[in-house]
């Protein structure tokens, strides 16, 4: 985790990338896919597609809709063991949107519920400016140094001005993004 425009994202896109097995990769959307409803039917459609139906056929049985929250993730665990042999790995950028503990609704708990069965069994990375789950492993990720935002500078810009270069650290913070 960490502040905007640190290279989270890119860093976890490298990673997925570089992936050899199936992988996933869900961003999260307030408003539009931050519920329980379309993180399992996309879950289930990765898996499905994977031969790991379990799931998508519980869902066609329920015409699309989860009746049954713990009934679907039976089946997403039963994907899941059935998948991880091929050692899937699963990322979701923007975890944080899902509100802090004052401001989350009871959907959004449902979607942390489904990403804390996920990271039980398959490796997954949570990308987000704050950690919302309980995690393995963190990377938090910061600012870069003035010496570091030399090196980004002068390799981009062939930019050898000390004074213009620590006015630019200093207008940025050290944020990669804006320094670029």
């Amino acid at each position: 985790f960490g502040h905007s425009g640190v290279g989270k994202t890119s860093i976890a896109s490298a990673v997925w990338s570089s992936w050899d097995s199936a992988k996933f990769w869900y961003t999260v959307r307030p408003k539009v896919n931050d519920n329980s409803q379309s993180l399992l039917f996309s879950l289930a459609h990765f898996l499905n597609m994977e031969g790991a139906p379990s799931l998508w056929h519980q869902l066609i049985s329920d015409k699309g809709k989860v009746s049954d929250l713990n009934l679907a993730i039976g089946c997403l665990k039963d994907d899941l063991t059935f998948l991880s042999e091929k050692t899937p790995l699963f990322c979701f950028d923007e975890v944080d949107l899902l509100g802090n503990l004052e401001g989350r609704t009871e959907e959004q708990d449902r979607v942390l519920e489904i990403l804390d069965v996920l990271s039980s069994i398959v490796p997954v990375i949570f990308i987000g400016q704050q950690a919302v789950l309980e995690t393995s492993k963190i990377l938090q990720l910061a600012e870069l140094s003035f010496s570091d935002a030399h090196k980004l500078l002068d390799r981009e810009l062939s930019m050898a001005d000390s004074t213009l270069i620590h006015k630019v650290c200093e207008w940025s913070r050290g944020n990669p993004r804006i320094i670029k």
